[in-house]
C-alpha cells in the first residue's frame, strides 16, 4: 500500500513540475497562437507546403535559397545543449547544401512566436523555398535528422 501512495505522490509531483515549468516558459514570452506539438517530445509532422516566416535580414536564411534546419532552443537547456554538437557536425558535412541554424529563444522571444514553439528544442526543417516540411520537438540524433533530410529531399541519399 504504501508504494502505490508513493508512486502517486511522485505521478503528482512529477505533473505539477511539468505545470510549473510550462507556464514559466509560456508566461515569458507574449501569447501567442497554439500550435500542435507532443509534450512528450516526439515527432510531431508539419502542415506540409505552411510557408516559413520571411526572415528579415538579419537571421539565417535571410539570402540562402538552401534548404534549412532551424533548431530553437536556449542554452540554458540540457536538451538543447545535447543538440549543439550534432547542429555543428551537421552544418560542416551540409555547407553548401543545407543551411543549419540556432535561433535562442531567450535571446530572441519573438522568435518564439513567429515559429510557434511550445517546447524546446524544436527542430523545423525547411524546403529551399521557406515552406516547412517537418518539424521536431526533442533532442534529435544526427543520424535520424540525416535521414528525414534525405525522406524529404533536401539531401540526396
Amino acid at each position: 500500500m504504501q508504494i502505490k501512495q508513493t508512486a502517486l505522490l511522485l505521478a503528482v509531483i512529477a505533473v505539477i513540475v511539468a505545470v510549473i515549468s510550462a507556464k514559466a516558459i509560456k508566461s515569458s514570452r507574449a501569447s501567442r497562437s497554439a500550435a500542435p506539438t507532443d509534450i512528450a517530445g516526439t515527432v510531431v509532422p508539419a502542415t506540409p507546403g505552411t510557408p516559413e516566416p520571411t526572415p528579415t535580414a538579419d537571421e539565417p536564411g535571410a539570402a540562402e535559397t538552401l534548404p534549412r534546419l532551424l533548431d530553437l532552443g536556449s542554452v540554458g537547456c540540457i536538451a538543447c545543449k545535447e543538440m549543439e554538437p550534432v547542429l555543428d557536425e551537421l552544418e560542416r558535412e551540409l555547407a553548401g547544401k543545407v543551411e543549419v541554424a540556432f535561433i535562442d529563444i531567450a535571446q530572441d522571444e519573438t522568435a518564439a512566436d513567429k515559429y510557434k514553439i511550445q517546447l524546446i528544442p524544436t527542430q523545423i526543417f525547411f524546403d529551399a523555398e521557406g515552406n516547412e516540411l517537418f518539424r521536431q520537438t526533442g533532442a534529435y540524433p544526427k543520424k535520424q535528422i540525416l535521414e528525414k533530410m534525405a525522406e524529404l529531399g533536401m539531401i540526396a541519399d
